[in-house]
């Protein structure tokens, strides 16, 4: 972020939340992380969580595949932002080697680093079929967000079968169940990502098991059909508390 970025979110943005907060009946975060965040400006309270959630009725769904690729494929969604932790994907890549390439998104205007040629960018951002067609055929996603408030792009990948090698940092352990759907490994630490991705591509069994697990996660946690019942039944909350509050 710039210095006029933080600036302009320090004197205007800050002063707009805290407003809306102290005059809401309800606050509503996207993850316990973000709640806790919400809670330590001391402008709200009683903030409740509700995950995003992922149509599973929709095209995200895994497709049959009972070993990974050769080389084991690593997908990256996102923009290449160092909060995104883009900048260390080139150590990640190197360490890896041939056995690994990863695929990447490369958003418009988006400052590409230098990457290894195991790293092949797609040939323009891909809409949204397309990106489940990327999704299905990947191995694992690789994550290194440094500040996550609950991305969508791990819970699609997780909704397509796809265990997750992300950062134990910010919502990511609230999403990504270590070792059960993916593995989580130590913020800023390269060589924790390629170990992790390494262990996963050497063993069929656990990628097999993460595959399913990824799915399971989705269906019971993070479902487009519970999420909307939770604001329901909020709104309605809320909509009770006006009525008994009307003169």
């Amino acid at each position: 972020m710039s210095l006029l970025q933080r600036l302009y979110h320090a004197v205007w943005i800050r002063r707009l939340e805290r407003r809306a907060l102290q005059r809401a009946r309800a606050a509503v975060a996207v993850s316990r992380d973000t709640a806790e965040a919400i809670q330590a400006t001391g402008h709200a309270s009683n903030v409740r969580v509700i995950y995003n959630g992922i149509d599973l009725a929709g095209p995200l769904r895994p497709t049959p595949r009972d070993i990974p690729n050769n080389p084991f494929r690593l997908l990256y969604v996102g923009s290449l932002s160092r909060r995104k932790g883009a900048d260390l994907l080139p150590a990640i890549m190197s360490r890896l080697g041939g056995d690994f390439e990863l695929v990447y998104t490369a958003p418009t205007r988006s400052r590409v680093p230098p990457l290894p040629s195991n790293c092949h960018a797609l040939p323009r951002a891909p809409g949204p079929e397309a990106l489940v067609t990327v999704y299905q055929s990947a191995d694992a996603l690789l994550f290194p967000s440094r500040r996550e408030g609950a991305p969508l792009a791990v819970l699609e990948a997780m909704a397509c079968g796809v265990p997750v090698i992300a950062a134990r940092t910010s919502s990511l352990p609230e999403l990504v169940e270590d070792r059960r759907c993916g593995l989580l490994c130590a913020p800023d630490d390269p060589a924790a990502f390629a170990r992790a991705a390494r262990e996963l591509a050497d063993s069929v069994e656990m990628w097999r098991a993460m595959r399913q697990a990824a799915r399971s996660r989705v269906e019971q946690r993070f479902s487009l059909d519970q999420m909307i019942d939770a604001y329901i039944a909020i709104y309605e909350e809320v909509l009770r508390g006006s009525r008994n509050l009307a003169p």
